[in-house]
């Protein structure tokens, strides 16, 4: 028989179904103390695995976001609504997706896993388990890996930033200039292959040509990151792009560039034959 004490009810009531999913049939009592003591009593064995993996998930339901924020504006001093929003949904994203995961973990592989022996330290032949005690013997070691966690983040929101001030910029200059020609072709390969509507391949001379009267040097445009630089030199009215690869980071910034000019199409439909070097 365990006996396990929670301050708040709905962390209670989330806890039983998270243990109710996992052991299917298990006998429980719920005796409400006082006000803010909630005592739940496990009235058959029940691993410390299963206890565990329900504790992490409660954690992540009702505690994790609230440490994020206390983070974000107590450690990193960010205090506007829409700053810690942001920085809180990228946060979430670092680790859903499981960004930086070699240098914030080491021998973990997800933050999920990085809490299973702090909470086993805890949790580990004991009879009464208090759920605030316990994130509090954890929240030192939980607290440095999530401040770790919310500078990538941070880092990662102010890349973006920076990519969409420079995507924003790209536009206002290409809307105040005219078109040179109708449409462009573009094969996606491992690089981008540019070509006339009759099937000519673009070279590099042709390109650097143009590119000398264009000042893109202002946007800092680095050719072999984007890989969009001839398309802004020649600055077409309709852009077709072949390619099997649409989360591609070129074709992305192709397409948050130009937008409804670009017409993505898949490879086999590309319609000149490519010759061989």
């Amino acid at each position: 028989m365990r006996k396990i004490y929670f301050h708040c009810e709905d962390e209670l009531m989330y806890f039983c179904e998270l243990l109710f999913q996992k052991e299917k049939k298990i006998h429980l009592h719920w005796e409400n103390q006082s006000r803010h003591k909630n005592e739940l009593t496990i009235l058959q064995h029940v691993p410390d695995d299963s206890i565990k993996a329900c504790m992490i998930q409660l954690f992540m339901q009702f505690r994790f976001h609230r440490m994020m924020k206390e983070i974000i504006q107590d450690t990193f001093h960010y205090d506007k609504d829409e700053e810690v929003e942001a920085i809180m949904y990228w946060t979430d994203w670092v680790i859903t997706a499981n960004i930086h995961h070699e240098r914030l973990y080491k021998h973990h592989e997800t933050f999920q896993k990085f809490l299973r022996p702090l909470f086993s330290r805890y949790i580990f032949d004991r009879t009464y388990i208090h759920f605030d005690e316990m994130c509090l013997f954890s929240r030192q070691e939980v607290k440095r890996k999530m401040t770790q966690i919310v500078g990538y983040a941070i880092d990662e929101w102010k890349e973006e930033e920076r990519y969409q001030h420079f995507i924003h910029a790209i536009r206002v200059y290409i809307q105040s200039r005219p078109s040179k020609i109708d449409e462009i072709h573009i094969l996606h390969e491992d690089t981008f292959q540019f070509f006339t509507y009759r099937g000519e391949k673009i070279v590099q001379e042709q390109i650097e040509h143009h590119l000398e009267k264009e000042p893109l040097y202002l946007f800092g445009i680095d050719t072999l990151e984007y890989d969009v630089t001839p398309v802004i030199t020649f600055l077409p009215k309709q852009i077709y792009v072949y390619t099997d690869d649409l989360a591609d980071t070129k074709v992305t910034a192709l397409r948050n560039i130009f937008e409804e000019k670009v017409t993505p199409l898949q490879k086999k439909y590309f319609p000149f034959r490519v010759k061989e070097n």
